[in-house]
């Protein structure tokens, strides 16, 4: 690459220009990429063909911390090159942060009662306040914060001396410096691999009964650390917080199931803290999403003109729970309560209520009484807001307290000047460790996830049928039992515990057991081949209960494991009489056949959990068909799909052979799996002799409609699938560029 060409670690290119640095693609978080070269943060920035990254669930435009960094620091605008559309598209994701809006009637939805509603701000005038920054004597606009300029349709952008151009049909920006080429950039910017490295651990993280792991404690300036963000842990289950980005990816480093945390808890939309949001979101099974009505909308808002969903479509990957300000809600058995802090957009803190112990979290807030003051004396507060913010609850077991640059902050100084009993009790959050004072009897919050902060309680009453209870109706064919019926195997479960390294269970062994993971991870070898790692609510050991023979694999502790193990006998008087029996016998024989391996390298289903493996193994039949047999007719419905195991399938349209699937592909056309369309626009007929597996279309809608991931990752499956289909039809296009272009293996047919 070009010496003039600096690639950033979290994704992206600096160019460094006459003009100065331009930076090509905005993933989260670069502005700390950035802030560490010796050009500095940028002022101009180009965005990227795509503005999303379906792979990743992450934004490649997030130009909001660049805006703050160059407007409120530097006191100058940046300049974003981007084509038309982009411009209309980041215009309605910034107007949430920037320019963000509160009609009063969707204020006033979220009070109890009437008398209530004198209590809650007038956020109109709490907002226009800090769209009135200081320096400037005035309210800030869009020309003060940002300057557009259109590429794209035979137009070059020029800044200075430096020329930037755009040829799509070479999936490049040509830069040039006073006439002479410098720099290529993608357009279709590549999305890069996590920072963070995987760690292998064999100690199973255990969580505490009430407590605190630190995903994230510092802002989203500082480039030493990573940003706010936490899991609360209520009866060992979890609550994610504002998740920082890739917050799976560093729980699953602490051996941290994802399956411990389905709740997340969104208390505003600065890209700092919902940036991680869409990636919990995309990542199994539907998540519980808890925030106010308004903050929910403004969420759905800049989601949707980032990543082109609608808001109907995003509305359906997750459960969203309204809260209400003044109403306490109970969620994993600690009631909560809500109140608004003090910022530039609606923001909520939360207390949190558990076995007679109590945590406080304020969340993004100016604390700063003198600030409250002046601001009521300026009638920008009301009197009970002015009130209600002066009742800052210090009465807290536990308070993690922000602190940053003033006035959308709290400056660090009203915390130390504290009293001791209060300051022994307070985290201090969203503050680098290099501008934390020592010695100012204040705590840093740890930056860790095994070194969690505990607050004692006593065990829950049931604590232990609850979590039985709870594994037991995560299994997959168990989750439509009825609680009399789990509840009936109880005290047939055994609790085991294996180490580290540990064989559970031998190929070739007559088996007599069935385990459910509780906590840890396992391996299943086959002849000295890994087959697939499973881990929390994942089973093992059924194949060999089931049909009677040997055990075909060994399973081998990955990390310390816990299970529930079930005798063979009782837990095939248990499932007798129900559809479970039919259900694992179909799983028994596809697993025995490679079919594990199949879907990790599918294009379609290659991004896959272990446990979804599971769930669409269950699905699978083995078919075979001969050459020219036809598998789907057009015009027809779906009914079925097929995965290809072995040879190769042709797609005809209008007599036309126009693509070709091999090993992994997928036939059946997804748009009809996710009802898009009614019938098959192709014919499907086998090329070589084909070995299959079918897939019922009943069965595989559900699952697709229960896990998010996947339907979005179908979505985007089909969208691409579709153009690729047209440039197929049209183009001369090499394999090599379909796959570049569209991020799935298309065949180019060559009569």
């Amino acid at each position: 690459m070009d010496q003039s060409v600096v690639k950033l670690s979290r994704g992206g290119y600096i160019v460094n220009t006459s003009s100065g640095p331009i930076q090509f693609g905005i993933p989260p978080e670069t502005i700390k990429d950035s802030i560490l070269l010796k050009t500095g943060v940028p002022r101009i920035y180009v965005l990227p063909r795509y503005l999303f990254s379906v792979e990743r669930a992450l934004s490649l435009a997030d130009i909001e911390f660049p805006i703050y960094y160059n407007f409120f620091l530097r006191r100058q605008a940046i300049t974003v090159v981007c084509e038309e559309e982009q411009k209309d598209r980041m215009r309605n994701i910034l107007k949430e942060t920037l320019f963000p809006e509160v009609p009063k009637q969707t204020v006033d939805s979220k009070f109890r009662s009437s008398e209530k509603k004198i209590e809650f701000p007038d956020f109109n005038k709490e907002l226009e306040y800090f769209m009135h920054p200081p320096y400037l004597n005035r309210r800030y606009e869009w020309d003060d914060l940002i300057d557009f300029k259109i590429i794209g349709n035979g137009r070059s952008v020029k800044i200075g001396n430096v020329t930037i151009d755009l040829e799509k049909e070479r999936n490049q920006f040509q830069i040039y410096d006073s006439n002479e080429k410098i720099a290529e950039i993608p357009w279709c910017l590549p999305v890069v691999a996590p920072r963070i490295q995987t760690v292998e651990r064999s100690k199973t993280f255990i969580p505490p009964l009430f407590g605190v792991s630190v995903l994230g404690r510092s802002d989203g300036f500082d480039p030493t650390a990573p940003t706010c963000g936490f899991v609360f842990w209520i009866d060992q289950r979890g609550i994610m917080v504002d998740p920082p980005v890739d917050s799976t990816l560093k729980l699953k480093n602490s051996n941290v199931s994802p399956k411990l945390i389905n709740d997340v808890i969104l208390t505003h939309v600065h890209s700092d803290h919902d940036a991680g949001v869409l990636q919990k979101i995309f990542e199994e099974g539907k998540v519980n999403l808890y925030t106010t009505q308004h903050i929910f909308e403004s969420f759905l808002c800049k989601a949707e003109h980032l990543t082109n969903y609608s808001k109907d479509e995003l509305q359906t990957l997750i459960h969203f729970k309204p809260i209400r300000i003044g109403m306490p809600i109970t969620i994993l058995g600690a009631t909560f309560e809500f109140r608004y802090s003090l910022h530039p957009v609606p923001t909520i803190q939360m207390g949190i209520y558990f076995q007679n112990e109590s945590l406080f979290y304020t969340s993004d807030h100016a604390y700063d009484p003198d600030l409250w003051k002046t601001l009521y004396e300026k009638g920008i507060l009301t009197k009970s807001r002015y009130k209600s913010l002066k009742k800052t609850p210090w009465d807290h077991t536990m308070i993690l307290h922000e602190a940053g640059i003033p006035p959308t902050h709290t400056p660090i100084q009203n915390l130390i000047n504290l009293d001791d009993e209060i300051k022994s009790r307070v985290y201090v959050v969203h503050v680098g460790k290099q501008n934390f004072p020592e010695g100012c009897g204040l705590k840093l919050a740890p930056d860790s996830i095994e070194n969690y902060l505990s607050i004692p309680v006593k065990t829950p009453r049931f604590h232990e049928g609850s979590q039985v209870l709870r594994t037991l109706s995560k299994i997959d064919f168990m989750s439509d039992f009825p609680v009399s019926k789990l509840i009936d195997i109880l005290p047939s479960l055994k609790r085991k515990n294996f180490e580290a390294g540990e064989v559970i269970m031998r190929q070739n062994e007559v088996g007599n057991e069935f385990h459910i993971i509780v906590y840890g991870k396992v391996e299943i070898i086959r002849d000295n081949k890994n087959l697939i790692t499973y881990g929390q609510n994942d089973y093992y050991g059924e194949m060999a209960t089931i049909s009677g023979e040997p055990r075909s694999a060994d399973v081998l502790a990955k990390t310390d494991v816990e299970v529930l193990a079930i005798n063979e006998k009782i837990f095939l008087a248990f499932i007798e009489g129900t559809h479970v029996v039919e259900y694992l016998k179909k799983l028994e024989r596809t697993r025995r056949l490679d079919s594990c391996a199949l879907l990790e390298s599918s294009p379609v289903f290659g991004f896959l959990t272990p446990t979804q493996i599971t769930q669409m193994q269950a699905m699978m039949s083995y078919v075979s068909y001969s050459k020219e047999s036809v598998l789907i007719e057009s015009g027809h419905t779906f009914s079925k799909g097929f995965i290809i195991s072995k040879g190769a399938v042709k797609l005809i349209r209008d007599d036309i052979v126009t693509y070709r699937l091999g090993i992994g592909g997928f036939i059946g056309e997804i748009d009809l799996v996710l009802e898009n369309r009614k019938q098959h626009y192709f014919e499907a007929i086998a090329e070589t002799g084909a070995h299959l597996y079918q897939v019922e279309s009943q069965p595989l809608k559900r699952f697709i409609s229960n896990h998010s991931g996947v339907r979005v990752r179908l979505l985007h499956y089909a969208k691409y699938s579709s153009q690729a289909l047209h440039f197929i039809q049209n183009e001369d296009i090499s394999e090599q560029e379909m796959k570049f272009r569209y991020g799935a293996p298309h065949s180019k047919i060559v009569s």
